[in-house]
């Protein structure tokens, strides 16, 4: 998906930029550019976020075995 939004921004600069468009053409291009590099954003967003969840998830089990790991030590040092 992401690919195609990429590709899409890259034509319309393309157009945008290179060719001997109409003034309408090229306002076109530049509101479809905006709107695909918001998508891209968005989807950047989403895909982080879901990675800061998986790392939350890794942290929290990571602290719960410290924590086993810490009760397991002090009942060693005791005995």
């Amino acid at each position: 998906m992401t690919y195609w939004i990429i590709a899409i921004i890259i034509l319309n600069l393309y157009v945008l930029i290179l060719t001997n468009a109409p003034p309408v053409v090229k306002l076109n291009a530049v509101m479809v550019s905006v709107i695909a590099f918001v998508a891209l954003i968005r989807i950047w967003q989403k895909k982080r976020e879901r990675a800061m969840e998986k790392l939350a998830d890794e942290l929290k089990q990571l602290q719960k075995e410290n924590e086993e790991l810490k009760k397991f030590v002090e009942k060693v040092e005791e005995d």
